[in-house]
């Protein structure tokens, strides 16, 4: 366990004379308590949502108001998380972007882009107004907003753009479905649930999308 191993390593026992360490209250479901007792020897409490309160938790004994245990998951929560999955995937699709560039494919490259972008940044900007309740569904609709927004800048025929809106819906739903984990009213049992049953669907549009592009010789 990665708290207990943390503990042991930095001699916590030997700096302070208490025996208890405060975690974050959404760390819980990660977390075994009875575990973290025995093999340290430190009890667990679980302190407030926002670590801006830990100083009133403190001075409340430990205790803590039902502000404290209040979730917020409001626009501001959630879009501050998303220049980390902007980087995080980014690394693989900006580059992906200027190969396809290069390879003289500009509208695929554009469209990475924006899938990127849609995935990243309006999964968690319009989470709450993206129709459907499963992640997989609601990153699929923000796929859609995204090529919706760069058609006007594309030069497809029908058939190439359903080829091409096979391949990058699914995309973006894979890559807005990991924003489930930043997410506070998701369960490790709903998420599992929904990757057994998203990713095949995602997997079979993606290959139905490439095959319908080498059937028409690779559209531009």
């Amino acid at each position: 366990m990665e708290l207990t191993r943390s503990i042991q390593e930095a001699g916590l026992e030997s700096r302070v004379s208490h025996r208890s360490i405060i975690l974050p209250q959404l760390g819980a479901p990660g977390v075994s308590a009875q575990r973290v007792k025995v093999y340290t020897g430190f009890s667990v409490v679980y302190g407030p949502v926002r670590a801006e309160d830990i100083q009133e938790f403190m001075k409340l004994g430990n205790k803590a108001t039902p502000e404290m245990r209040l979730v917020g998951f409001g626009f501001t929560d959630r879009i501050i998380l998303a220049p980390m999955e902007l980087v995080s995937y980014g690394k693989y699709l900006l580059p992906a972007a200027l190969l396809l560039y290069i390879l003289g494919a500009k509208n695929d490259a554009l469209l990475t882009v924006f899938t990127l972008i849609a995935s990243t940044v309006l999964v968690p900007a319009l989470l709450p107004w993206l129709p459907g309740r499963s992640f997989t569904v609601k990153s699929a609709f923000a796929g859609l907003l995204g090529m919706a927004a760069a058609v006007p800048l594309l030069h497809f025929g029908t058939l190439a753009l359903a080829a091409r809106v096979l391949i990058y819906v699914p995309v973006a739903s894979f890559i807005g479905f990991q924003f489930t984990g930043c997410s506070t009213y998701t369960s490790l049992s709903g998420v599992m649930k929904e990757m057994r049953a998203s990713l095949p669907v995602q997997a079979v549009c993606a290959a139905a999308g490439l095959l319908m592009l080498l059937g028409g010789v690779l559209w531009r």
